[in-house]
């Protein structure tokens, strides 16, 4: 039986789909890039969509770019996706300083009708989010520790509930290293300590520190001893004053 090109693509369509929406942006993303780049396949309806979802997923993941080699349609499924090339826009060339999620949240209420049309809004959502917790996980960077209100003036967040608990999130999804003060509202970023695995392993740091300052001082005993041994003159040594001093010298270079 004829197989057509469209089952192979619905293949990879929706398995990196189900990758995406388990939060397996990067395995969504390559499935995506593969189908892209099968040959003869860009100029269907669905590689145009994949393409959409790809640049958000590559968004998402802080790429500003999808990697096809061999993909000879590029032009073409930019042509069918410039609302989406202008989101990645944004997001590339903003500045630091800049509000980049509210930037995007402007641009997709703009293009909404788009963007419910091709069902990629709760995309959007995320790509928003990660950009929120970017900024967050940037902090330790310029900061060691820093209170709520300016740690939300710095992120630009507005809701103190949805701001700390973004935080907790980041926290136990290891992906930020910080303590709360919960009575002052502090924020310190800083190696926590947590449970009895990160004890054991801060316990094996301190043994490996003690032991390479033991090799250290082992070390410098015998450079120490090496370094008598050249000093000595030879108290059996012959000749005139001269001879022993320019021995001495000689044993001390």
């Amino acid at each position: 039986m004829a197989c057509t090109s469209e089952p192979v693509l619905l293949f990879f369509y929706y398995a990196a789909l189900i990758r995406i929406a388990q939060c397996r942006y990067k395995e969504g993303q390559l499935l995506i890039e593969q189908l892209l780049c099968m040959r003869g396949m860009c100029n269907s309806a669905i590689a145009i969509e994949a393409f959409k979802v790809g640049i958000i997923v590559a968004l998402i993941l802080g790429q500003d770019q999808l990697f096809l080699p061999g993909c000879r349609n590029v032009k073409f499924l930019q042509s069918l996706s410039r609302p989406y090339l202008s989101l990645a826009y944004i997001v590339t060339s903003a500045k630091l300083s800049d509000n980049i999620p509210a930037l995007i949240k402007d641009y997709a209420e703009k293009n909404r009708k788009i963007f419910q049309q091709d069902g990629n809004v709760g995309l959007i959502d995320v790509l928003v989010r990660k950009l929120q917790e970017k900024k967050i996980t940037a902090m330790p960077k310029t900061f060691i520790n820093i209170d709520q209100n300016r740690a939300m003036n710095r992120t630009f967040f507005n809701d103190n509930d949805n701001f700390d608990a973004i935080v907790r999130k980041l926290i136990n999804n290891h992906e930020l290293k910080c303590s709360i003060d919960d009575g002052s509202n502090i924020y310190c970023f800083r190696k926590l300590v947590e449970g009895k695995e990160n004890e054991e392993a801060n316990i094996e740091d301190e043994i490996d520190l003690n032991v390479q300052l033991q090799n250290l001082a082992d070390f410098t005993n015998v450079v120490r001893n090496v370094h008598d041994r050249l000093k000595v003159v030879p108290q059996n040594s012959s000749g005139n004053g001269k001879q022993s001093h320019q021995s001495k010298k000689r044993l001390m270079i």
